[in-house]
């Protein structure tokens, strides 16, 4: 636990004085480059990832399960915690309950996007959890309210009535975004809506059945029309490279839907497990894509992020397995994410 602890210390070092994060920062604690603009449209803006304040209150958390180490997170819940869950619950739009536009997890967009309102949602439940483990109880109430502010904003402004899924994004000019987009898997990696709700089902499997490349590689791409590394101009059955993380994400999810390992959801994900492995290099090396028809490494390799879930589906493999009574050797330690 102490490479994580060093971790937590780092980011309470380099937090802004407003308490979010910023986009990068090198090994010194100084800001990184990044391609995220001060100037947007002619308008002074924060160039910012609302998940990556959102995502270590998160792993704060599931750090503290694993640990219980009530003193560490005590210092670090009032040193760094209560700026920044302060900071996410101050920058939204009074109207809508939802967090202020910001860039999407792939770094391209400006929008209100699924993905960073549904970790901004996980992080502000962490939060009053953690608030209560520390005796803060009417922090923990008061975090709570705002989370069910934004859930409801989610369900309201990002949901598809028309669908039954979720969308990829509201634009800044009120534009909505049909996209199929596989980070729209947060609606449950972040609890927002269990697996199981029927907009979950219906937005994974629309997820599946439009981002599936349909080639002996397989796989699934990150949305439609994505050409970042594309290898050539791709047909309609290639709506762009498979990368890891979006098929392991698929993948997490047929593990929490699976009733039993004979369940068809089970074997689905056993499928893609064994995809994923198939995907690494003599060394173990996973990247971050690969080409949909040599399975060639595009772009990095190896990329942390794809290790880091691969890792994470394969603790929750284990957990099924236990669940499901077929290896009492297997629990992991309890985890709300």
């Amino acid at each position: 636990s102490e490479i994580t602890k060093r971790y937590f210390k780092f980011l309470e070092r380099v937090q802004e004085p407003e308490g979010y994060l910023m986009h990068k920062y090198n090994p010194d604690g100084s800001t990184g480059s990044s391609w995220h603009p001060w100037i947007y449209e002619g308008e002074a803006q924060l160039p910012i990832q609302l998940d990556e304040t959102a995502l270590p209150i998160i792993a704060l958390l599931n750090h503290y399960h694993r640990v219980h180490d009530i003193e560490f997170i005590q210092k670090i819940y009032d040193q760094f915690v209560l700026k920044a869950v302060e900071f996410l619950i101050s920058y939204r739009d009074e109207e809508s309950g939802l967090p202020l536009p910001c860039y999407d997890p792939w770094e391209e967009q400006k929008g209100t996007f699924t993905y960073p309102c549904s970790t901004v949602y996980g992080a502000v439940k962490a939060a009053a959890e953690m608030s209560r483990i520390v005796g803060h109880d009417e922090h923990g109430k008061r975090y709570d309210k705002v989370a069910e502010e934004i859930k409801a904003g989610i369900l309201k402004h990002l949901y598809n009535e028309e669908q039954g899924t979720f969308m990829k994004k509201i634009s800044t000019k009120g534009e909505k975004d049909f996209t199929a987009d596989a980070s729209m898997a947060a609606i449950f990696l972040f609890g927002v809506l269990e697996p199981g709700d029927e907009r979950t089902v219906k937005t994974m499997r629309r997820i599946q059945e439009k981002l599936t490349v349909r080639t002996e590689v397989g796989g699934i791409a990150r949305y439609e029309r994505d050409y970042y590394h594309a290898a050539f101009d791709y047909p309609q059955e290639i709506p762009g490279n498979p990368w890891l993380i979006t098929t392991l994400w698929l993948t997490q999810w047929l593990l929490r839907i699976a009733k039993d390992v004979d369940d068809p959801a089970f074997k689905e994900a056993e499928d893609y497990l064994d995809w994923a492995l198939k995907q690494a290099d003599s060394t173990g090396v996973l990247p971050e894509q690969v080409h949909p028809h040599t399975g060639e490494h595009l772009s990095v390799a190896p990329l942390t992020w794809s290790h880091a879930t691969y890792v994470d589906t394969i603790l929750i493999y284990r957990q099924r397995l236990t669940d499901f009574g077929v290896c009492k050797e297997c629990m992991v330690p309890e985890s709300n994410y």
